[in-house]
């Protein structure tokens, strides 16, 4: 008599997935060149969810390496590192993402089983100094990737090499017919060039230039003769921002010639100052304060010494209106002569917070005043490269507030299809602000007024619909969402959370301009 045992089930030891095929390979990660989404700065890639099988174990995750060195076809990491560092050395490969394959992944899926994935459009990046943290952060215009494809088990991963792809260019705006000659430009440029060499030839560099975009502007006192000084500086560069800023303090009486000098130094064209010389006391109004040293003359053909720099003022224009007062200067140092803007907001207290659209008015004035004296070819060389200088009294609360944004904003400016697709993170920016220079965006006034400025230029801008009827075709997931503070909101595209404190430190006080929300741990 036969009689049916009962049935056995054996779990074998996993191993990591089987290698594919090249020819899989090829047809399996598919770089969508045509795709809106791919742009300077983004590329979309579709890879078929059964490039790896699950034969030797489920595959648990997808990682998802960029590579640029275009010299190396090993499939395999060879040398991983940052976001920040890959930025500097072309020979780094670093994570941008990790995909986990569960039933959240069926959002990130097309109806032909592929998975969609947008490489570079994070604004962001936490712990980017940790290897194994994935960083999306922009890719670079006009640059030839690859990407590393690892399928993992929980015996390991086995990676693949994708074909290379292309970001594309970014196109200049097209010169006006007959308003300047190419030759013409150059020479100004050259100019600028020559004079920035000779001050470094003239003087050692006035700043320590720190990698990975954030750089700290410090003076050496034997460079400068006198016993110490300190500008009180940072060098800012946000992550998918053409902008650059210079944040800092007040000039002091003694640190005025350093101030300037720079100026010079650095080559800039625009500062922002965001205080008053002097303000009254918030605790006795009876008693004013000292904020920030007259470093620059009031009326126009005055002029001011500090040592060997001169300071003269060729043209005034005071806008009562707006508090604003915009200064022409000329500054004369070491037989050098440089000029520049100087921009006085006079309606902003220590502390407190402007209406949201005064802030509004008075960014898109300063951005747009001046233009008109640049050629184009000039133009793209001050977004790109010149840092624009903003400061208050101790350079953090205001100065912070103001570049926070003025990022936002510019983000918001960019092309409908960089809009649809893009992750804006308000407080991640605020965050990242705050581990350049120490309390940026100094109080919950600051932090809201940015906020506020969100939705107000989203509205002033008709895009706000846009950003409530994305679609959410493109996502990032993260593989340990435990990690995260389970009141993080991800229920909307655009978020505000009021609450009586604020904290950076906190998953709360969003604003995602995002096609789907994932939780943050600012």
């Amino acid at each position: 008599m036969n009689v049916q045992s009962k049935s056995i089930v054996v779990e074998t030891l996993s191993e990591p997935p089987i290698r594919p095929f090249d020819n899989e390979v090829k047809n399996k990660i598919k770089p969508q060149e045509n795709n809106e989404a791919s742009t300077s700065n983004q590329f979309v890639i579709e890879i078929d969810s059964s490039l790896f099988s699950n034969e030797s174990g489920i595959v648990k995750k997808y990682l998802i390496y960029v590579r640029q060195n275009q010299n190396n076809n090993m499939s395999e990491i060879t040398l991983n590192g940052t976001y920040m560092e890959a930025w500097n050395n072309v020979s780094i490969d670093y994570l941008a993402l990790e995909i986990p394959i569960n039933s959240s992944t069926k959002s990130l899926m097309k109806n032909d089983g592929n998975i969609s994935v947008l490489v570079g459009n994070e604004t962001i990046c936490l712990n980017k100094s940790i290897k194994t943290t994935p960083c999306n952060g922009p890719l670079k215009p006009s640059t030839i990737y690859k990407l590393i494809v690892g399928g993992c088990t929980i015996a390991g991963c086995t990676h693949v090499l994708s074909e290379q792809f292309k970001t594309r260019i970014v196109l200049l705006p097209p010169n006006k017919p007959g308003s300047s000659k190419g030759w013409v430009v150059v020479f100004p440029i050259l100019a600028i060039a020559i004079v920035a060499i000779l001050a470094t030839w003239k003087r050692k560099t006035l700043g320590k230039m720190i990698n990975r975009k954030i750089r700290k502007i410090e003076k050496n006192s034997e460079d400068l003769g006198i016993s110490s000084i300190s500008l009180s500086s940072i060098y800012v560069t946000p992550l998918m921002s053409e902008k650059q800023y210079i944040a800092c303090q007040g000039p002091l009486e003694n640190t005025c010639e350093d101030f300037w000098d720079m100026i010079i130094q650095y080559g800039v064209k625009k500062i922002v100052m965001l205080t008053r010389t002097e303000e009254r006391n918030p605790h006795n109004p009876s008693q004013t304060l000292s904020k920030c040293y007259r470093y620059f003359p009031d009326k126009k053909g005055q002029f001011v010494r500090f040592n060997r720099v001169v300071v003269e003022v060729l043209d005034v224009d005071n806008q009562t209106n707006v508090d604003l007062e915009i200064r022409h200067l000329l500054i004369k140092a070491d037989n050098i002569e440089y000029r520049v803007f100087h921009y006085f907001f006079t309606g902003w207290p220590d502390f407190s917070a402007v209406e949201p659209q005064k802030l509004l008015d008075l960014i898109q004035n300063i951005n747009s005043h001046g233009k008109n004296q640049l050629s184009s070819v000039e133009r793209s060389k001050e977004a790109l490269f010149i840092p624009i200088v903003v400061h208050c009294s101790a350079g953090v609360g205001r100065t912070g507030t103001y570049i926070a944004v003025d990022i936002i904003m510019r983000l918001i400016d960019r092309e409908q299809k960089n809009l649809l697709t893009m992750k804006l993170d308000v407080m991640g920016i605020v965050y990242q602000l705050r581990q350049d220079r120490g309390k940026m965006v100094q109080t919950k006034d600051q932090y809201m007024l940015a906020n506020r400025c969100v939705e107000e230029y989203l509205k002033q801008t008709n895009r706000l619909n846009d950003i409530l009827q994305q679609s959410s075709l493109y996502e990032n997931v993260s593989m340990d969402s435990t990690k995260y503070n389970n009141n993080a909101s991800t229920k909307s595209s655009l978020n505000y959370a009021n609450k009586n404190e604020y904290s950076p430190s906190e998953a709360g006080n969003h604003v995602y301009l995002t096609n789907s929300v994932s939780p943050s741990t600012h």
